[in-house]
């Protein structure tokens, strides 16, 4: 007997419910007969989840080491271990609000989504820490050039 999910069905819940009825099934079928399940595509699914969670805690310490290392400021680091998952948190939740599931398709969709984004963002983190540094130098000469003419002008 072949069973397919609805489109809108979480595989991972129609299979755990599958099995359960197996097991039920399983009970009243004769002596010597038994009922199994031939093809299970959830293991694929629960594998590339547990990858997409492996790789996301890798972008985080690659993500924290890199701006370190660009920007040397531990309040740096910071944001992003607090967006990205504040982030996710709040993809899947719009996710699941307007019924979307989380499949391999939207689980490639969030790796590569946080990937950009970050990639993005350290860029004009670094442009932003370059302009502040400039600005500050531009100040402290123009500050400086200020105290030595009121210096100089004074009796």
């Amino acid at each position: 007997m072949g069973i397919w999910a609805l489109p809108n069905a979480n595989s991972l819940d129609v299979v755990k419910a599958v099995r359960k009825e197996m097991a039920i099934i399983q009970k009243d079928l004769p002596t010597g007969l038994q009922a199994r399940v031939a093809y299970d595509a959830t293991k694929y699914i629960s594998d590339a989840l547990h990858e997409v969670v492996k790789t996301l805690i890798i972008t985080l310490v690659i993500v924290s080491v890199v701006i370190f290392l660009f920007l040397g400021s531990l309040r740096s680091v910071l944001i992003p271990l607090v967006a990205i998952p504040l982030s996710l948190i709040g993809a899947v939740f719009l996710m699941q609000m307007f019924g979307f599931t989380l499949n391999l398709l939207t689980l490639l969709a969030i790796v590569l989504a946080v990937g950009l984004v970050w990639m993005m963002r350290l860029s004009s983190w670094k442009t932003w820490n370059a302009t502040s540094a400039k600005e500050k130098r531009r100040l402290t000469r123009r500050c400086s050039a200020r105290a030595n003419s009121s210096a100089r002008s004074s009796p």
